[in-house]
């Protein structure tokens, strides 16, 4: 028997089987490659809700369905159980479960089911599975019928209140993404320094002619690098000259937008030293406690470097790596998983490695953080168009080379810096803001079930009959005439020990 002190007096704390009739008998699992032949207008449900439709159907009728695998029972802000009605068909990943009627509600259940603690109750390790035995047993606070009807009424006005609160919160998160694209167009189309430019219209560089002195000044490192080399006596590797990329042909032009006067597209692979792209191979070995960092894309998020999961590598192992060697102010770009995803890396990071990142080294009179910025937007347009691969799909260092990119003058790089570090900063702060107001909702809505099912949420009516005085007229009912099978047996019981 249960411990019932903490609940109202007419409550009963009893086990679900004594609530429920289970109706696993009910469902039947039909793979995919054969529904794909048997596709209907009746829905086939799963573990967490809808999972396809068929042509056929293995009940009619409300019920409760609770997953018996691959729910997410230890999450106590996702539900475990959802309610169907009419002609459907369920899998083998879901229980079918009715109210008993004169006993409890099916709405009533299906909340109870989503408030109840499943540890000890659903086990695995790589994927939780609820047996119907342990279901049987698990806690359900009921209270008298009719109160019952009350708190099923008051949990879904509350929650339709909530959800009318959530639904303008993620409205409003959808408009701050809006927001966030439309302030990186207007960056890198000259429209947010409108203002500013007029303001200075004599005193800027082109375009044209900064690219031109970027060109100068690369082929003089390399002119210097090539005699440091020959004086040295040719040691390693002969230096590599710049290379050359072909200008950006009249159909790519037709693709970008107009930009301002004195305004250019040039190419990412003419604005940095080089590209390369991080260390690929076997580095279950190579990790220490402590050494020099090695990133892996983990560590690249939009326009940050997360120092979360970082890992560390030995100094040998980072000088033999000179390709991907890291400095502060180089951008990362992640070729594989989150695409186009790019960050500075920070002069506190000091030396640094990394694996099988996109690197573009050295940006030169170009921000850097402009760079990773317009990357990171670019990420929603055009980078997926220059995506590579089929198994894997992934971004390459001649994708990044290759990528058109604004060009403006320094002084004017510095004012769009400012103002979208500034934009972007409020714009963070609010979708941090939404975000906690959602996590608030979620556990607002817990907090509601949790006080249903405590008795807390509506008042009690000592003139209806309590829940145990209901349990023992059916317990008297069923000993009078008793049903038969193994199910009968058990609720028998189970309303015994009540």
């Amino acid at each position: 028997m249960m411990d019932s002190s903490a609940l109202p007096e007419n409550w009963a704390a009893v086990t679900l089987e004594t609530v429920a009739e289970i109706h696993d008998n009910l469902r039947e699992p039909v793979n995919s490659t054969e529904r794909k032949s048997r596709v209907g207008p009746f829905p086939y449900y799963g573990a967490t809700g809808q999972v396809g439709w068929i042509d056929d159907f293995r009940q009619d009728g409300e019920y409760v369905l609770l997953g018996e695998d691959g729910a997410p029972f230890f999450d106590p802000t996702k539900d475990k159980a959802y309610l169907v009605s009419g002609k459907c068909w369920v899998n083998n990943h879901a229980h079918v479960l009715k109210a008993r009627e004169g006993v409890c509600l099916n709405r009533y259940l299906l909340y109870a089911l989503n408030q109840v603690n499943y540890r000890g109750f659903a086990n695995g390790t790589t994927r939780l599975k609820l047996t119907q035995a342990a279901m049987r047993q698990l806690p359900i606070n009921l209270a008298p019928l009719a109160e019952q009807h009350r708190i099923v009424a008051k949990i879904e006005e509350l929650f339709s209140e909530l959800d009318q609160g959530v639904a303008s919160l993620k409205t409003a998160r959808e408009q701050l993404n809006v927001y966030r694209q439309s302030l990186l167009k207007n960056a890198f189309e000259g429209k947010l320094t409108t203002a500013w430019r007029a303001a200075h219209r004599d005193q800027l560089e082109t375009a044209s002619t900064l690219q031109q002195r970027i060109a100068r000044e690369r082929q003089a490192r390399y002119q210097q690098q090539l005699a440091d080399w020959q004086a040295a006596g040719q040691p390693g590797s002969k230096p590599k000259s710049p290379k050359p990329l072909p200008p950006l042909t009249a159909e790519e032009l037709a693709e970008l937008p107009e930009l301002p006067a004195g305004w250019g597209w040039i190419r990412v692979g003419e604005l940095v030293d080089r590209v390369t792209v991080g260390y690929v191979g076997p580095m279950k070995d190579e990790y220490i406690e402590e050494g020099v960092p090695f990133l892996r894309s983990q560590n690249v998020r939009e326009n940050r470097f997360d120092p979360e999961g970082l890992k560390f590598v030995s100094r040998a192992f980072h000088q033999s790596l000179s390709k991907s060697a890291l400095s502060a102010g180089d951008v990362v770009v992640v070729r594989s998983g989150s695409i186009g995803v790019s960050c500075v890396i920070p002069e506190h990071l000091g030396e640094a490695n990394c694996s099988d990142l996109v690197i573009a080294k050295k940006p030169r009179h170009v921000s850097p953080h402009l760079l990773a910025y317009y990357m990171n937007w670019q990420t929603q347009g055009r980078v997926k168009q220059k995506m590579v691969g089929v198994a894997l799909i992934h971004f390459n260092t001649k994708s990044v080379e290759g990528f058109a990119y604004p060009l403006c003058c320094e002084q004017e790089q510095q004012q769009i810096e400012k103002l979208l570090a500034e934009k972007l900063s409020e714009a963070d702060q609010l979708g941090q803001t939404l975000a906690t107001a959602l996590q608030q909702a979620d556990a607002l809505r817990q907090s509601i079930l949790k006080k249903a099912f405590c008795g807390q949420l509506v008042k009690q009516d000592i003139n209806e009959e309590p829940a145990t005085t209901l349990l023992e007229r059916i317990r008297a009912a069923r000993a009078t005439s008793p049903a038969k099978g193994r199910q009968a047996k058990l609720v028998s019981k189970s309303l015994t020990n009540c």
